[in-house]
C-alpha cells in the first residue's frame, strides 16, 4: 500500500513575546491545500495537482517533483515556545472573577436563575454562553418544540485524538500531514515537537492523530479507546514509524465537538435556534455558540461582541 498524504512544513524562526514564528518557505519539498486534490506520496516526491485559479493548464497537471510552490492557505502563525497552545490563555486567568466547578443544570430565562450541579443557584442580569448549542438548549426551561427539533438537526464532526510519544527525534520534519486513504483511520497527524522543541524531552518526538466521525453522518466504529492501537498500526503503514521504534507514551481523548458541518439543514435550523436565544436574552459566542467555522482569534472577538451586546441591552433597560 502506498499512502497518499499531504505534509505541511513551516520554517521556524524566533520572535518576540516568547513565541516561535512558523513561516512556510517560498519553495518546499512538501505542500498542502485545504482542497483541490493535492497528493504527496510516502517515500519522497510530491505531486501537485492543485494550483491557483490563474495558473495555466500545464501547471494544473503538474509533474511529480521534490520542490513545489508555496500555495498553503496559512502563510504563518505563532506558537508559544513553552507550555503549548493553551499557554496563550494564562494572561487572562487573573483578570476575571472565575467560579470553577459549577456545571449548569438548568436555566430559567424568565426568572433569570441559573442552577448548578453542586446545588447552588445564581441570578443573572445578562447571560453569555459559549456552550455548544445542542448542549445549551436542553438546559433552558420552556424551550418550544420547534427549537428543540431545530437544534437536533445541527451537525458537527467529533474527533478521537490519539497522542503518542516516540523515542526518536526525527519522526517527521512536517508540522501537519493530511491523509486521504480509506484504509487509514486518521485524517490528519500533527507533530507538536516541531512546533516547539520544548513540547517534548530532548531526543523525542510527539504525534497527535485526529480520527473523525459524526453522529449524524458517520458514527464511530468501535470504542474510542480502540483507536490507540489502530492509529499506531496505520502510522506504521505510512512509514513514519519504524518497526523498532519505542513508544514511550500513548493516550486518547474523545472530543464530541470538532468542526461544524455546513449541511443543508444548518441554515434554517440555526436561524431558529439563534432567533429563540435572541428573544430569550441569552447571548452566544464561540465556534459552537455561533455554530460556524471560526478561528481562535475570531472566537475571542465573538466573546467581546457578545459581552458588548449584553452591556448595551442592560444599559437600555436601566434607562
Amino acid at each position: 500500500m502506498r499512502a497518499r498524504w499531504l505534509s505541511t512544513v513551516f520554517s521556524l524562526t524566533n520572535s518576540a513575546a516568547a513565541t516561535s514564528r512558523l513561516r512556510l518557505p517560498d519553495a518546499t519539498s512538501v505542500a498542502t491545500s485545504r482542497s483541490r486534490g493535492l497528493r504527496a506520496f510516502a517515500g519522497g516526491c510530491v505531486a501537485v495537482v492543485a494550483v491557483a485559479p490563474s495558473a495555466t493548464n500545464a501547471e494544473y497537471c503538474a509533474a511529480v517533483s521534490p520542490v513545489t510552490p508555496n500555495i498553503h492557505y496559512v502563510q504563518e502563525f505563532r506558537y508559544p515556545r513553552r507550555n503549548g497552545f493553551g499557554s496563550y490563555l494564562n494572561m487572562f486567568v487573573s483578570e476575571p472573577d472565575l467560579h470553577l466547578g459549577h456545571q449548569v443544570t438548568r436555566i430559567d430565562p424568565k426568572k433569570k436563575i441559573l442552577e448548578f450541579a453542586n446545588g447552588k443557584q445564581d441570578i443573572y442580569a445578562g447571560l453569555i454562553s459559549s456552550l455548544p448549542l445542542p448542549d445549551l438548549i436542553p438546559l433552558i426551561e420552556g424551550v418550544p418544540s420547534d427549537v428543540v427539533d431545530a437544534v437536533n438537526l445541527l451537525a458537527c464532526s467529533s474527533c478521537v485524538l490519539v497522542n503518542i510519544g516516540v523515542d526518536r527525534d526525527d519522526v517527521s520534519d512536517a508540522h501537519v500531514s493530511y491523509f486521504y486513504d480509506r484504509d487509514i483511520c486518521f485524517s490528519r497527524l500533527n507533530f507538536p515537537h516541531n512546533m516547539s522543541r520544548n513540547n517534548v524531552p530532548p531526543g523525542k518526538s510527539s504525534i497527535q492523530a485526529e480520527v473523525y466521525y459524526s453522529r449524524k453522518y458517520k458514527p464511530l466504529d468501535g470504542d474510542p479507546a480502540d483507536y490507540v492501537d489502530l492509529v499506531l498500526t496505520d502510522i506504521r503503514k505510512t512509514g513514519l514509524l519504524r518497526p523498532d521504534d519505542r513508544i514511550l507514551y500513548s493516550d486518547y481523548s474523545d472530543v464530541p465537538y470538532a468542526n461544524v458541518i455546513f449541511d443543508l439543514d444548518r441554515g434554517k435550523a440555526l436561524a431558529t435556534v439563534h432567533g429563540y436565544l435572541d428573544n430569550t436574552g441569552i447571548a452566544y459566542c464561540g465556534r459552537y455558540g455561533r455554530w460556524g467555522y471560526i478561528w481562535t482569534d475570531e472566537a475571542f472577538v465573538s466573546g467581546e461582541e457578545a459581552a458588548q451586546q449584553v452591556l448595551d441591552k442592560n444599559l437600555v433597560t436601566r434607562q
